[in-house]
């Protein structure tokens, strides 16, 4: 059987294969894994040159790269005559002769190319995994010491950073030819694509299908199946109806919300490190086909310590998108919060799809960045929420200190859109608004000064100490929530802010439920610790949730606080009822699936288990997979949790939903781990400690339960010093003893240490939980609304494996 050519594969790809051709090509890719493998590699590299964005290749490359497509193709995937095949670990396509040679890497194709270098997709020969590589040809390194200046700082400033949403750098280095550096090969699209490609289809009042529908033509041009991805992760999910009268129109809209706030979070991370981006903007923002935001290109970027790339009167970035202060080019320090500015310009155009200073001129675009304001998202497309108009003009004032002081800060008004909480930001007022007129209309002002003075003055005497008190109240509640910030953590001065706000009005329900969220995350702080001072956290959350909704009945969030209240006091019918309460008040919300998820908590809490189910079921039906968010995976991840207890095999199906919907949380990959050791179906022991391996490493080596499971993990695969250390470590942790003192049990007596294996099983016996004596006996916990459920089953085995294995030493013959 003779293999194909590389012809064979261009006119496969291209469409201009005769029927019989075809189907004699199409058979052989079937039959022969070498081919196969070959035509997915020269696919990819095809497509990612046609579509020029699928790699971490920064804005400047993938821009240079894009260009007519050849005769015959229309994008990856539209002809029809290309087969999906499973990515396999194989040989590349043999590189072209032209290709530079680079020690380690296997050049397989061109992803883009710039002023000042190639990128290309290559192959890490000693890990045989695919990488962008970025190089710079020596010869222009030669010609401009700036570019190789440029070069370096990139790679350098990207390299300290590890974060989930910034692409990462594998590898840097020089050779005779060339500069280069290896990052990670991002299968998928830059926004600035994504906004072209929406601006034709306003997906504004898009239900969730239709957003679906329009992401799966965007994605089109880069196959999940060839990118290595699950396809499952790239659209939304088709089958979510997502049209209620509450949730329409803003599917799309919080998916813009959820992206923004990752960025958010990645540039905190960076400034933190000591590193300005300066120069984000849509296209160094790319959309994997798995769902990851991940920011891109930080050749502009300045480093803290590194004097040589302060601005001294140059311009610096993407003239669309430069903060005014960078537009000025004044000698002055740029700091972080001109990525705060370019942030919400992108995000501008990802609510309007349009720029915020549309033009050709660079001159005019330049003077309206400097001096004018943008017409505000809603006066472009009055379906942009008011929370998101507020938010994206509060990072695009003119002043720096007038926006969001960190991108963290950011980052946490958009988790609070979200989570259909208040956002701090507020709109500018009358005189803000009146100022920003004046200098832009100064001659008209002039004209009729003396009328318009003498009328605000009497205005402003009328209610003079209404707008006082209305601006102290919310001022109050701004200064509360910063001190709720993890970073300013002050409980007693937040609590002083929020009761300062309800001096001026003891009616507000801002101010009421900054309480109430005080005392909440107060009584996790002190629970297990300081049990009175946690019950008094845990009365006052409830006495300012009552007083929150007499103010607003028909509101569902006082009711969700109280409820939450009254599950942590054990006070579970009464939970019941509010919670029940809140479902009815809003049925059909777009986030109606929190009651249902925290209804089928405090069930399970209660021991009431097949009720439960119902409830978990419904929400996390409710949830959906259109949006990948932390409280969607929740709703998933908490039904996993009570069908791993029932022994239901389609907690693995549920598991796998939950890591689609937020792959950065550990506690799924916790329960992923378990399912894999419990479930017989899906038994896999060394899967199963990878997996606990990664839930440990997520939460930072801080948890209970990723390192009970964690010790579980090492013990199912034989590893018994390793179980025996993680269970001390989650014994400093506080977790459940019992456990752990079996696990250790376990351990020593497999290791021939029968003296503390009995130890240890006379420990377990002293703290064992007088709830799970008997078979079948569970307690479920749901801590911050995460449902955990021990087992007096899995006890119960642990202490007979420890017995069995202190039985097998003794009756084992000394050597």
């Amino acid at each position: 059987m003779t293999c194909l050519s590389e012809t064979d594969f261009q006119a496969l790809f291209d469409g201009t294969l005769e029927e019989s051709e075809r189907a004699r090509v199409l058979s052989h890719l079937d039959a022969c894994r070498s081919c196969r493998v070959a035509y997915e590699q020269y696919a990819a590299c095809r497509r990612a040159a046609d579509s020029s964005g699928s790699s971490a290749a920064s804005s400047n490359d993938t821009a240079a790269a894009e260009g007519p497509r050849e005769k015959g193709s229309s994008g990856a995937g539209s002809s029809g005559n290309e087969r999906a095949f499973p990515s396999l670990s194989a040989p590349q396509v043999r590189a072209s002769k032209r290709f530079p040679k680079i020690e380690g890497y296997r050049i397989t194709g061109v992803l883009g190319q710039g002023g000042m270098g190639i990128v290309y997709q290559a192959v890490q020969t000693k890990l045989d995994r695919a990488v962008a590589l970025k190089v710079l040809p020596a010869m222009i390194g030669a010609a401009n010491p700036a570019a190789v200046s440029r070069f370096r700082r990139e790679a350098t400033a990207a390299a300290r950073l590890h974060h989930s949403h910034i692409i990462p750098i594998y590898d840097f280095g020089e050779c005779r030819d060339a500069y280069y550096y290896a990052m990670e090969l991002i299968p998928g699209q830059p926004l600035n694509k994504l906004v072209q490609h929406l601006s034709r289809h306003d997906p504004s009042n898009a239900t969730a299908n239709d957003l679906a529908e329009l992401l799966a033509g965007m994605e089109a041009e880069v196959s999940p199946e060839e990118a290595g991805a699950d396809p499952s992760s790239v659209s939304l999910d088709r089958g979510s109806s997502g049209a209620t009268m509450s949730g329409r129109g803003r599917i799309y809209f919080r998916q813009v919300a959820r992206w923004m706030a990752d960025v958010a979070d990645a540039l905190h991370y960076a400034h933190g490190q000591g590193i300005i981006h300066r120069d984000v903007k849509p296209a160094n923002l790319i959309l994997s086909v798995d769902g990851r935001m991940m920011v891109a290109d930080f050749g502009l970027a300045k480093i803290a310590e590194d004097q040589s790339v302060t601005i001294t009167g140059s311009l610096l970035g993407t003239l669309r998108y430069i903060s005014p202060e960078q537009a000025m080019a004044k000698r002055v320090r740029v700091d972080h919060r001109t990525d705060i500015y370019s942030l919400g310009v992108t995000m501008y155009e990802l609510l309007c799809f349009r720029p915020a200073y549309p033009g050709d001129d660079d001159k005019e675009i330049l003077g309206r960045i400097i001096a004018h304001d943008p017409p505000s998202p809603r006066k472009i497309n009055p379906a942009v929420p008011h929370e998101l108009d507020t938010i994206c003009m509060k990072c695009m004032e003119k002043a720096p200190e007038a926006r969001y002081p960190t991108a963290r800060a950011m980052g946490e008004d958009l988790e609070r859109f979200l989570n259909d909480l208040p956002i701090v930001a507020r709109p500018p007022g009358a005189w803000t608004r009146t100022v920003k007129f004046v200098r832009r209309r100064k001659m008209a002002v002039t004209a009729v000064t003396a009328s318009v003075l003498i009328a605000a003055a009497a205005l402003y005497s009328f209610h003079q100490r209404r707008a006082r008190r209305v601006a102290e109240v919310r001022r109050a509640y701004e200064s509360g929530m910063w001190y709720l910030n993890d970073k300013h953590l002050d409980w007693e001065r937040a609590e002083a802010e929020f009761l300062r706000g309800l001096s001026y009005d003891p009616d507000d329900l801002d101010n009421l439920l900054g309480l109430t969220w005080k005392h909440l995350r107060y009584h996790n702080l002190v629970s297990g610790v300081d049990e009175e001072e946690a019950r008094r956290a845990l009365q006052e959350a409830e006495r300012f949730a009552r007083r929150a909704l007499a103010v607003a009945p028909d509101d569902p969030r006082p009711l969700g606080y109280l409820g939450v209240a009254l599950r942590r006091q054990k006070r579970f019918d009464e939970a019941i009822e509010v919670l029940t309460r809140a479902l009815k008040l809003h049925p059909d919300d777009a986030t109606a699936y929190h009651s249902w998820s925290n209804l089928g908590a405090v069930y399970a809490e209660s021991g009431d288990l097949k009720t439960a189910e119902h409830y978990l079921r419904e929400g996390a039906k409710r949830a959906g997979t259109e949006i990948q968010a932390p409280e969607r995976a929740m709703a998933w991840r908490n039904l996993a949790v009570l069908e791993l207890f029932l022994k239901e095999p389609k907690s693995w199906e549920h598991i796998e939903t939950a890591r689609r919907c937020w792959g950065s949380d550990p506690l799924t990959w916790t329960v992923r781990a378990r399912i894999q050791m419990e479930i017989p179906e899906y038994r896999a022991p060394s899967e199963a400690l990878a997996d606990a391996l990664s839930a440990d490493r997520m939460a930072g080596f801080r948890n209970p339960y990723a390192k009970r499971v964690l010790a579980t993990a090492y013990l199912a695969n034989g590893r018994w010093e390793e179980a025996a250390n993680q269970a001390r470590e989650a014994l400093n942790l506080k977790d459940l003893p019992t456990p752990n003192h079996l696990i250790q049990a376990v351990a020593d007596a497999r290791r021939g240490n029968p003296e503390s294996a009995r130890k240890h099983l006379v420990r377990a016996e002293d703290d064992w939980p007088a709830q799970l004596r008997m078979p079948g006996a569970f307690v479920a916990t749901a801590e911050a609304g995460n449902l955990w459920i021990e087992s007096a089953d899995q006890l119960l085995d642990l202490r007979k494996e420890a017995e069995s294995a202190l039985k097998t030493k003794e009756t084992s013959p000394s050597p």
